[in-house]
């Protein structure tokens, strides 16, 4: 399992969302 891909994911979707 990927933990720094999905802190990347959700770090791109946060900024996304602003």
């Amino acid at each position: 399992y990927e933990t720094d891909l999905v802190c990347k994911l959700l770090s791109d979707n946060q900024i996304s969302a602003r």
